[in-house]
């Protein structure tokens, strides 16, 4: 009795775990450009400092207003805190601190505030710079 022989195969088996290798690593680059690809808009830290400073700026005006809108009732405390906050909101507390100084009398923690020159706009300081030329 003859053995018969197994038939030939005319063409290789399928490397299927290497397909679906190529295949993962070919979905998994894909996904990740396609998410890239989404802007995402993420505050620099300028920005975010910038947002910070507006933030505070804010409350100190709030703070202002309300302190404003109470008054200081010859208070020395109430005239410093008011006179204080407007020069840090950049403004000259002088004619305050003038005020109070003829309501109240003089104080000299009061009237210290209001000799404080609010600070120098950069644009005013290129001004002053080229007026003097």
């Amino acid at each position: 009795m003859k053995q018969k022989k197994a038939p030939q195969r005319l063409r290789e088996k399928t490397p299927w775990a290497g397909l679906a290798v190529v295949a993962l690593v070919l979905g998994a680059t894909l996904g990740s450009a396609g998410a890239n690809m989404i802007p995402m808009v993420r505050p620099t830290f300028d920005e975010k400092q910038q947002a910070q400073q507006a933030e505070t700026s804010a409350a100190r005006r709030q703070n202002l207003v309300a302190l404003v809108i109470a008054g200081d009732q010859c208070k020395p405390a109430l005239a410093r805190e008011i006179a204080k906050q407007l020069v840090f909101d950049g403004q000259s507390a002088r004619a305050y601190t003038n005020g109070f100084a003829k309501r109240c009398g003089e104080i000299d923690s009061v009237s210290r505030w209001g000799a404080i020159e609010p600070p120098i706009k950069a644009t005013q300081r290129v001004h002053r710079h080229f007026a003097a030329l």
